[in-house]
């Protein structure tokens, strides 16, 4: 019986010691194409499998190449096409020239001709012909936050100029102003603080701008002294950021949002809460997505 036993036994050992080169063959490859949909999954596009001789995995294989490709290529061509939108959408936004804006200063830069207040008039054309020419330059899609932040001091110079009550000032770091950003960025944000926070204040009006680097990107803050806003109206523009539908208010906002988002990942955007000045504090906020900066550095 023991020595049944004992033949039983390496009868048993026998037949695994065969198997398990099979079940090696088998489960390698599996567990190889499963890797690789893990790292297509995972956003890593150019992930293709080397293909195997045995004839049922390389069809499995080669499928899955095919696959990646066509995939890829789908990928691309949507990127592309939101690329040239945005670009589009970019140019659009440059060259409107807000025509109630560009009369107000042209009638008060008459006023001042009347009473021959020239500093005022010099001042005044000197801020609108540097704000409209950055403005208009249609060709290049990308700046730097330092010459975006010459656009807003010109843009503020010229409110103040007109609004004697406004007071501003603008604290960015130096390294922060070095990082590329798409173009007018920045300057809607402040547009928004003016227009819809201090612009009928009768007392001292304040916008504030600051912003510095973090480990993963880079913030600038915008705050202003406006009208008080409840817990439900803040809740209420947060959710206008992520709206579809056309907005005829802070669209602005909405916009740069989106192009955050588009251009440095869906970590980055607006953030929109109280500021201890009373009004509204935006937070521009950039967390660099690697991988997404690689591939559109120069795309804005």
């Amino acid at each position: 019986m023991f020595k049944q036993l004992s033949l039983f036994h390496k009868m048993v050992v026998s037949m695994i010691l065969l198997l398990v080169p099979v079940v090696t063959q088998i489960h390698r490859p599996i567990d190889k194409l499963k890797d690789a949909i893990l790292q297509f999954k995972r956003g890593h596009y150019q992930t293709r499998m080397a293909v195997p001789d045995q004839k049922e995995f390389a069809i499995a294989m080669s499928g899955f190449n095919e696959m990646a490709d066509q995939i890829q290529t789908l990928i691309e061509e949507v990127y592309e096409e939101k690329i040239r939108s945005q670009q589009a959408s970019l140019k659009l936004l440059q060259a409107q020239i807000d025509p109630h804006f560009l009369y107000n200063c042209l009638f008060y830069i008459k006023n001042m001709a009347k009473v021959n207040n020239t500093d005022a008039v010099e001042a005044m054309s000197l801020h609108l012909g540097d704000y409209f020419r950055y403005r208009t330059e249609l060709e290049q899609e990308e700046t730097t936050i330092k010459e975006e932040l010459k656009l807003v001091n010109n843009f503020l110079a010229i409110h103040a100029l007109r609004k004697r009550n406004l007071t501003y000032s603008i604290a960015v770091s130096e390294a922060c102003q070095r990082a590329l950003i798409p173009r007018l960025l920045i300057q809607p944000i402040v547009e928004n603080a003016i227009v819809h926070g201090v612009a009928n204040l009768e007392n001292e009006a304040i916008v504030t701008i600051s912003g510095h680097m973090q480990p993963d990107g880079w913030l600038v803050v915008v705050e202003d002294n406006g009208q008080d806003l409840t817990q439900e109206r803040i809740s209420s523009l947060n959710s206008f950021l992520y709206a579809e539908q056309d907005l005829t208010n802070h669209y602005g906002l909405r916009n740069v949002h989106q192009r955050l988002r588009h251009r440095f990942g869906m970590e980055s955007g607006l953030k929109l809460e109280q500021s201890l000045l009373g009004g509204l504090k935006v937070t521009i906020v950039c967390e660099i997505d690697d991988q997404k900066e690689a591939k559109s550095c120069t795309n804005c």
